[in-house]
């Protein structure tokens, strides 16, 4: 793994532990949800709502899932 690769994963790390940390302090909890990085080296938030105010974090889980597989499968 080169320094880039590294420096990217403690980049997504440290964006994973600042979201949890908000969403615990100011909601107690959160629903399951990704980070990205770009080809620019910009990070951004993964999340997902499918209707339902309480969802099943599995279900939220798949929609991730399917819609970062989309992305890869459209580039």
């Amino acid at each position: 793994m080169n320094e880039d690769n590294i420096k990217q994963e403690e980049a997504i790390i440290r964006e994973i532990k600042r979201y949890s940390k908000r969403f615990l302090e100011k909601m107690g909890g959160f629903y399951p949800f990704a980070i990205g990085i770009n080809k620019n080296n910009e990070i951004f938030s993964i999340g997902a709502y499918e209707g339902n105010d309480f969802p099943m974090s599995q279900e939220l889980i798949e929609i991730i899932k399917k819609s970062i597989k989309n992305e890869i499968q459209a580039k």
